[in-house]
């Protein structure tokens, strides 16, 4: 009677603790991602932007809430929450074998794996998770865009290699990478205006004992002192710093000038960026040349 009681009171305890450790596994919330084994191949931002940049047939998806969407995403990227792909299979593409990459938030976001899972039950073969997700892709020195930005004008590469063949005619050229890249070759005659341009300076230090504590000072190049975030098919100069100091900037006078902006390629939103912040300061015709140097060079002259 006695071991019969001792079993029990044995088996009670075991499954008390079992309860309580599945208790605590829940309150931390959905397994990471990067702890669990991924449904899809992995790749990171420089992957990303080779792919988004060159391949004709890709959909890159973001699978998180339309909010977080329109708060800001990767150039070229549709939404589709991963609990509405199921609903919405006639907006992906037909051909089974599309390359489809998926991204949310970042590593500890598992709503990719999950949106990978449903993509691989519909029977699409060539999917692809971008676990960085946008933190990532930020942190790398590159640009989200939001929809109001996905409206402005584009120029096409017609249009654009019969502006350079007239001289510009009255239009400029923008050029929105970093002056690193810019000195590694741009555009005929384009000028170079980066976000870092439109952000605000560092207030002057305060005085301290009747010294003057020099302020910080803040240029469009001072990542070059950083490890290159940018992707690595971009070539860099041996010593990683620009060629030259950084140019004197001009915009034009006359704010109904054309201006075209341009990046790297496709998955670059800085052009988006520099084009917003120009219409902001009053320029009526700014356009984005969403394809950048990287489809200047590929297909242009």
């Amino acid at each position: 009677m006695n071991e019969s009681v001792q079993m029990k009171s044995v088996i009670h305890f075991i499954f008390i603790i079992f309860f309580l450790f599945a208790a605590a596994s829940f309150a931390q919330g959905p397994p990471r991602p990067d702890l669990v084994s991924p449904p899809a191949p992995i790749i990171g931002v420089d992957e990303l932007a080779k792919m988004v940049d060159t391949e004709k047939h890709i959909l890159l998806l973001d699978v998180r809430s339309k909010k977080a969407y329109d708060n800001g995403h990767i150039p070229t990227a549709r939404n589709m929450p991963t609990w509405e792909i199921e609903q919405r299979t006639s907006e992906l593409p037909q051909d089974k074998d599309a390359r489809i990459i998926v991204y949310c938030d970042g590593t500890g976001c598992p709503v990719s794996f999950y949106g990978a899972e449903i993509l691989i039950k519909l029977q699409y073969k060539n999917v692809m998770i971008f676990t960085g997700g946008t933190s990532a892709f930020v942190q790398s020195g590159e640009s989200l865009i939001t929809p109001d930005m996905e409206q402005l004008p584009q120029m096409p590469i017609p249009d654009l290699w019969a502006m350079v063949q007239a001289g510009g005619g009255g239009s400029w050229l923008i050029d929105a990478r970093p002056k690193i890249y810019y000195d590694l070759g741009t555009l005929p005659g384009a000028e170079n205006i980066s976000p870092d341009f439109f952000k605000p300076q560092q207030p002057a230090a305060k005085q301290s004992q009747g010294q003057t504590q020099p302020a910080k000072q803040t240029s469009p190049d001072q990542n070059l002192q950083k490890p290159n975030p940018y992707p690595a098919y971009m070539a860099l100069p041996s010593d990683g710093k620009a060629a030259n100091p950084a140019p004197q900037i001009h915009l034009p006078e006359d704010h109904s000038a054309m201006l075209v902006v341009f990046g790297e390629g496709l998955h670059d939103g800085r052009p988006y960026v520099v084009a917003k912040e120009l219409g902001k300061k009053g320029y009526s015709k700014v356009f984005v040349f969403p394809g950048g140097y990287s489809t200047w060079k590929r297909l242009g002259p």
